[in-house]
């Protein structure tokens, strides 16, 4: 896998980013705000995740659907003490989860959301020739229908004769 490009959104209380920077990933940060996230999209930057955490306060309203805007993975370390809608998260890792358990599971969810992006840009491909197939057919069918048989014409046996 390539090196991945984490976008880590708010404190870094509990000094993870140093954790996944040895582990051989990418960290930039951001502040845990609208236009902290903004701010880090508009780089243009591609990530393979965005981290968040709730050591101390909830993440702000507004923050999420920003963040959703990008086909990465969300990530929240959890804190017991905040709460948070679990719905939208891809990956919760708990509070005290060794720091090797939680790299495997940033990382799992790092691929498959690699493997998702694959499978859609490859069922795009395919509806597109599917479009496009379709496209022909309905063109060699108006063709087609422009100049009907006549059955009775059939019938008779003239239908090789020009009216």
């Amino acid at each position: 896998m390539a090196t991945a490009r984490i976008l880590h959104v708010g404190d870094d209380t509990c000094h993870r980013i140093p954790v996944m920077e040895r582990a051989g990933l990418v960290v930039c940060r951001s502040f845990c705000s609208v236009d902290g996230v903004r701010s880090a999209l508009a780089t243009g930057q591609n990530f393979s995740a965005l981290i968040f955490h709730v050591d101390a306060d909830p993440i702000p309203h507004g923050v999420l659907p920003v963040a959703r805007s990008l086909p990465s993975p969300l990530v929240l370390f959890e804190s017991p003490g905040i709460e948070y809608d679990a719905q939208s998260f891809d990956l919760i890792i708990p509070t005290q989860t060794p720091p090797l358990t939680w790299l495997q599971c940033l990382n799992a969810a790092i691929r498959n959301s690699q493997q998702l992006r694959t499978s859609s840009r490859q069922l795009r491909n395919d509806s597109a020739a599917v479009r496009s197939d379709f496209r022909q057919l309905c063109a060699t069918m108006r063709r087609h229908l422009a100049d009907p048989i006549d059955i009775d014409k059939v019938w008779r046996g003239d239908g090789d004769k020009k009216q």
